[in-house]
Protein backbone atom coordinates (compact mmCIF):
# COMPACT_ATOMS: atom_id res chain seq x y z
CA UNK A 1 0.00 0.00 0.00
CA UNK A 2 1.54 3.61 -0.83
CA UNK A 3 0.49 6.95 0.79
CA UNK A 4 -1.40 9.63 -1.95
CA UNK A 5 -2.15 12.91 -1.79
CA UNK A 6 -5.52 13.15 -4.05
CA UNK A 7 -7.03 16.55 -5.12
CA UNK A 8 -10.77 16.87 -5.95
CA UNK A 9 -12.34 19.53 -7.49
CA UNK A 10 -16.22 19.45 -6.93
CA UNK A 11 -19.00 21.66 -9.03
CA UNK A 12 -19.61 24.62 -7.11
CA UNK A 13 -23.67 24.07 -7.53
CA UNK A 14 -22.89 21.56 -4.80
CA UNK A 15 -23.41 22.68 -1.23
CA UNK A 16 -21.25 21.60 1.94
CA UNK A 17 -23.79 19.36 2.60
CA UNK A 18 -23.94 17.28 -0.91
CA UNK A 19 -19.73 17.60 -1.12
CA UNK A 20 -19.68 15.52 2.02
CA UNK A 21 -22.10 13.07 0.64
CA UNK A 22 -20.43 12.71 -2.67
CA UNK A 23 -16.95 12.37 -0.07
CA UNK A 24 -18.43 9.14 1.26
CA UNK A 25 -19.14 8.00 -2.31
CA UNK A 26 -15.67 8.61 -3.01
CA UNK A 27 -14.59 6.74 0.40
CA UNK A 28 -16.66 3.73 -0.75
CA UNK A 29 -15.03 3.93 -3.94
CA UNK A 30 -11.92 3.98 -2.00
CA UNK A 31 -12.79 1.34 0.33
CA UNK A 32 -14.14 -0.79 -2.29
CA UNK A 33 -10.48 -0.93 -4.05
CA UNK A 34 -8.98 -1.94 -0.39
CA UNK A 35 -8.11 1.11 0.48
CA UNK A 36 -8.57 4.12 3.47
CA UNK A 37 -9.31 7.82 3.53
CA UNK A 38 -6.88 9.18 6.19
CA UNK A 39 -8.66 12.50 6.39
CA UNK A 40 -9.47 15.47 3.90
CA UNK A 41 -9.24 19.44 4.20
CA UNK A 42 -11.81 21.30 2.31
CA UNK A 43 -9.63 23.95 0.79
CA UNK A 44 -12.61 26.42 -0.65
CA UNK A 45 -13.09 27.66 -3.70
CA UNK A 46 -11.20 29.00 -6.52
CA UNK A 47 -11.05 30.25 -9.79
CA UNK A 48 -9.70 28.14 -12.71
CA UNK A 49 -6.52 29.96 -14.55
CA UNK A 50 -9.05 29.41 -17.62
CA UNK A 51 -12.27 28.06 -18.25
CA UNK A 52 -13.01 24.32 -17.92
CA UNK A 53 -15.84 22.66 -19.75
CA UNK A 54 -17.79 25.86 -19.43
CA UNK A 55 -16.60 25.96 -15.49
CA UNK A 56 -14.89 28.96 -14.03
CA UNK A 57 -14.13 27.92 -10.49
CA UNK A 58 -14.08 24.67 -8.32
CA UNK A 59 -14.44 23.90 -4.60
CA UNK A 60 -11.16 22.06 -3.75
CA UNK A 61 -10.83 19.04 -1.50
CA UNK A 62 -7.58 17.52 -0.46
CA UNK A 63 -7.87 14.17 1.13
CA UNK A 64 -4.93 11.42 2.21
CA UNK A 65 -5.34 8.45 0.77
CA UNK A 66 -3.65 4.61 1.34
CA UNK A 67 -4.37 2.34 -2.05
CA UNK A 68 -2.38 -0.16 -3.52
CA UNK A 69 -0.66 1.14 -6.83
CA UNK A 70 -2.50 -0.75 -8.94
CA UNK A 71 -5.73 0.03 -7.71
CA UNK A 72 -5.56 3.74 -8.61
CA UNK A 73 -6.11 3.59 -12.22
CA UNK A 74 -9.81 1.82 -11.41
CA UNK A 75 -10.11 4.56 -8.60
CA UNK A 76 -9.52 7.16 -11.41
CA UNK A 77 -12.08 5.31 -14.13
CA UNK A 78 -14.54 5.12 -11.37
CA UNK A 79 -14.81 8.40 -10.53
CA UNK A 80 -15.06 9.46 -14.02
CA UNK A 81 -18.18 7.81 -13.89
CA UNK A 82 -19.37 10.23 -11.36
CA UNK A 83 -20.95 13.92 -12.40
CA UNK A 84 -20.07 15.72 -9.12
CA UNK A 85 -16.16 15.25 -9.04
CA UNK A 86 -15.17 17.73 -11.79
CA UNK A 87 -11.76 16.78 -11.08
CA UNK A 88 -9.28 14.42 -9.95
CA UNK A 89 -5.80 14.45 -8.98
CA UNK A 90 -3.10 12.21 -7.64
CA UNK A 91 0.11 12.12 -6.18
CA UNK A 92 2.47 9.96 -4.64
CA UNK A 93 3.10 11.04 -1.28
CA UNK A 94 5.73 9.79 1.80
CA UNK A 95 4.19 8.19 4.47
CA UNK A 96 4.80 10.43 7.64
CA UNK A 97 3.20 13.17 5.39
CA UNK A 98 -0.28 10.74 5.75
CA UNK A 99 0.28 10.80 9.38
CA UNK A 100 -0.19 14.63 9.48
CA UNK A 101 3.37 14.69 11.06
CA UNK A 102 5.84 16.69 9.39
CA UNK A 103 9.71 15.25 8.46
CA UNK A 104 11.93 17.19 9.59
CA UNK A 105 14.79 18.12 7.46
CA UNK A 106 17.98 16.00 8.50
CA UNK A 107 21.36 18.39 9.44
CA UNK A 108 23.72 18.58 6.89
CA UNK A 109 27.41 18.27 8.44
CA UNK A 110 30.05 20.87 7.04
CA UNK A 111 33.24 20.95 7.52
CA UNK A 112 35.17 23.73 9.55
CA UNK A 113 35.41 27.01 7.66
CA UNK A 114 33.22 26.18 5.05
CA UNK A 115 29.88 27.65 4.25
CA UNK A 116 26.93 26.13 4.12
CA UNK A 117 24.50 26.87 0.98
CA UNK A 118 21.39 29.61 2.61
CA UNK A 119 24.31 31.30 4.64
CA UNK A 120 23.83 34.73 2.96
CA UNK A 121 26.79 34.23 0.52
CA UNK A 122 25.73 33.82 -3.29
CA UNK A 123 26.56 30.29 -4.56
Amino acid sequence: MNAYKVMFIFLTSLDEEAREGVMANVGEEIAALGGKIHGSDFLGRQTFNRPMRGHTDGNYVRARVELDPTQVDPLLARLKLNGDVFRVQVLRAQTLELAGVEAEPEPVEVAAGEKAKGDGELQ
